[in-house]
């Protein structure tokens, strides 16, 4: 898929989840629970404020007027409403399509037991391990918010807000690399935006 669009990517603010170092990656869980913690809200409003300055000062200018599409993921909500907030965008769409990865029997454990998953995504981007959501599977649902922004010719430019693994398999898009590869691209910070090239 050729992308015309000027993508920027946000991953949300420190979370709750973040701060007791556990995995939240089921809707049942992520959409009302485990939002911004008190030092993620301030993270963002430090972060924004910085963007908006930038924008202000013609370095952003890309990013004036873009379109803000967000997981529902209570963190991702909250963090892309502060951002549309700040920079005096309308409230963020919200779409299941940039939720968390499901990290499967992860799910509320120590977010140490990533590399579990991830170790086995580099060989086989199709696995389950954990029965988690395939790094393919991730990649093919976020194409697919894609190619539907990509039909809405008003848009120039577009910011996804998410979360890490979704964002980073995203990326592997842009460089051209398979999904079980997203570790090997630099990592986003929480409250970090980029542009996508």
């Amino acid at each position: 898929m050729k992308l015309q669009r000027t993508y920027f990517v946000l991953r949300h603010g420190v979370s709750t989840a973040n701060e007791r170092g556990l995995v939240v990656s089921r809707p049942e869980h992520g959409i009302a629970d485990y939002g911004l913690s008190e030092r993620g809200v301030e993270q963002c409003r430090l972060e924004f404020a910085s963007i908006a300055a930038r924008i202000r000062s013609g370095e952003l200018q890309a990013l004036s007027g873009a379109r803000v599409v967000s997981s529902d993921f209570r963190r991702a909500r909250e963090t892309a409403e502060l951002f549309c907030e700040f920079l005096g965008f309308p409230a963020p769409e919200l779409d299941a399509r940039l939720r968390e990865r499901s990290f499967g029997d992860l799910e509320l454990q120590s977010h140490d037991r990533y590399a579990e998953i991830w170790s086995v995504d580099a060989i086989n981007p199709d696995a389950h391990t954990l029965h988690s959501e395939s790094a393919n599977e991730v990649r093919a649902r976020i194409l697919s918010l894609c190619a539907d922004l990509e039909a809405n010719e008003g848009d120039s430019a577009v910011v996804l807000v998410s979360h890490g693994d979704t964002l980073q398999i995203l990326q592997t898009v842009f460089a051209a690399l398979p999904s079980g590869e997203h570790r090997s691209l630099p990592h986003l910070k929480n409250a970090e935006l980029r542009k996508l090239t």
